[in-house]
């Protein structure tokens, strides 16, 4: 009598190793599919580091040039829609105004447009430049520019301000 008693308490019965299996599989199943979406959305941070930082080199290019054009009649050739090849010969801000927006086909760097850059055909710019009252300044010694740069999912929009100093 004493080793049946025994031999019942020594082991799992069938119900209870059915729920083991049961919970076990629904807490991987729960860990696996929180490792999944972060796996699937790791790569957005990245994409939208590269729109950013395409952004501020653009935005940075357009406000280092000066507020009028020193050369009146020599770029862009299309007022409104210049090409990507003729920025290196860009004068002033306004020269950057644009009614379209690059795609980057050409694959050109942004400091030597010259250059191929692989994976910048992914991303559009966009600039706009327009006069505008500033804070009490006349609307023609203040201007507006919008760098708006799409990729992927992503679209940045950054907004920037040049005056025309004077004494």
């Amino acid at each position: 009598m004493k080793r049946a008693s025994l031999c019942r308490q020594c082991g799992l019965s069938l119900i209870e190793l059915i729920v083991f299996i049961v919970i076990v599989s629904v807490g991987i199943a729960g860990i696996l599919s929180v490792i999944n979406i972060a796996v699937k959305g790791s790569a957005d941070p990245m994409i939208r580091k590269q729109v950013l930082s395409v952004a501020e080199a653009m935005m940075e290019e357009v406000l280092s040039k000066d507020f009028s054009d020193p050369y009146p009649d020599a770029f862009p050739a299309v007022p409104g829609n210049p090409a990507q090849a003729e920025r290196p010969n860009f004068s002033c801000v306004g020269d950057y105004h644009m009614t379209g927006g690059w795609k980057w086909t050409g694959v050109r760097s942004l400091v030597d447009t010259s250059t191929n850059i692989a994976g910048l055909e992914n991303y559009t710019v966009a600039i706009t430049v327009e006069e505008m009252a500033l804070n009490g300044l006349a609307s023609a010694k203040s201007k507006r520019v919008t760098v708006a740069v799409s990729g992927g999912n992503e679209t940045i929009t950054l907004v920037g301000y040049r005056t025309k100093y004077e004494d």
